[in-house]
């Protein structure tokens, strides 16, 4: 992957402006979904409790679960 903070912003072409906004918008929606599954899987334990430690540990490790799924999914895909 090339690191775009070396060139110009003139130097980036519309298409890469798009992917990389596609990319981010695929990460925000991996980490939504991600934390969500996380959080509601981490709270079964818990008798329910959304607040509860292991729901937030579930939603910490689905999101980053999420960035990385969607990561690899915009990265072959977009």
């Amino acid at each position: 992957m090339q690191c775009y903070a070396s060139r110009q912003p003139e130097e980036i072409n519309h298409a890469t402006a798009g992917t990389i906004r596609s990319m981010k918008t695929a990460i925000w929606i991996g980490i939504t979904i991600g934390g969500t599954v996380g959080s509601w899987l981490g709270a079964m334990p818990d008798h329910g409790n959304w607040f509860g430690g292991w729901s937030i540990l579930g939603s910490l490790i689905g999101s980053l679960v999420g960035i990385w799924a969607a990561y690899k999914i915009a990265k072959n895909y977009l």
